[in-house]
């Protein structure tokens, strides 16, 4: 019996101990955090007075402290798309989001920038992420269906859209992006009034004009489209896209096309 008893005393103070380095290292791995993040810090306040070369050092100082902190690869990421280097920023943003899995705001930027790169595929992959985190996320579902669209996943960009709506009907860019979706889904009427929501939501909406009057056009509503169309060339008066589009409606109606 005494025996056991040393031998459970022996246990528990091995247990005691383990749990006592367990909680230095934690110690420790804080302390670093607070230090990497006072460095970030310093370093936005750099950047702030316009001097980026400086901040670009105080980033590498709060990496080199705690390689693994979210906010240092974040602001690294800051400076890399302020020179133009998108793919290496791309990485640093995914380092971040990954050490942040209940982060929908880091999986987010991460999306962004692989979308903006044209990496559609993987932009959707971190706005699967962004939504897994936090399910009310609109921005993140309407984000999803924009890349989802842009890889011809339709199906499943209408309901990311529609999710998105459900959510945060007041947001003009889901009530576009719902109208994008149901037009490619072969949807045209209810193209329409998801398009007509998100223009009286924000009036001068260059996408959702311009898709609008390319949606009425295939619906031979011609001097509907034409209206739309006008709006958008006004918005955007240098665009020449908009410009062609529009010389090509007014000819269009001049052959005699009318609303039916």
């Amino acid at each position: 019996m005494r025996g056991l008893l040393l031998t459970c005393i022996a246990l528990a103070t091995i247990a005691a101990g383990t749990t006592f380095v367990a909680a230095g290292r934690q110690w420790r791995d804080y302390r670093t955090l607070v230090e990497s993040d006072k460095l970030v810090a310093e370093a936005q306040e750099l950047s702030g007075e316009g001097r980026p070369d400086r901040a670009r050092e105080k980033v590498e100082e709060a990496l080199t402290v705690a390689p693994h902190n979210p906010r240092a690869h974040r602001e690294r990421a800051m400076h890399l798309i302020a020179r133009g280097r998108l793919q290496e920023a791309a990485r640093e943003l995914s380092i971040a989001a990954k050490s942040l899995p209940q982060d929908a705001g880091a999986a987010r930027e991460a999306a962004a920038l692989y979308a903006v790169l044209g990496e559609h595929r993987e932009a959707v992959e971190w706005l699967r992420r962004a939504v897994k985190a936090y399910r009310y996320d609109a921005l993140a579902y309407t984000m999803l269906a924009e890349n989802l669209l842009a890889t011809e996943d339709v199906e499943e960009a209408l309901k990311a859209a529609e999710k998105a709506v459900e959510i945060a009907p007041k947001i003009p860019e889901a009530q576009r992006t719902l109208g994008l979706a149901r037009w490619r889904s072969g949807d045209a009427a209810g193209a329409v009034s998801a398009l007509e929501e998100s223009l009286r939501l924000r009036r001068d909406d260059l996408g959702a004009l311009v898709s609008l009057g390319s949606v009425l056009l295939e619906l031979d509503r011609t001097k509907e489209a034409a209206g739309y169309l006008e709006r958008a060339a006004a918005v955007a008066p240098d665009n020449q896209a908009v410009r062609k589009l529009v010389e090509a409606t007014r000819r269009r109606r001049a052959g005699g096309d009318e609303l039916r």
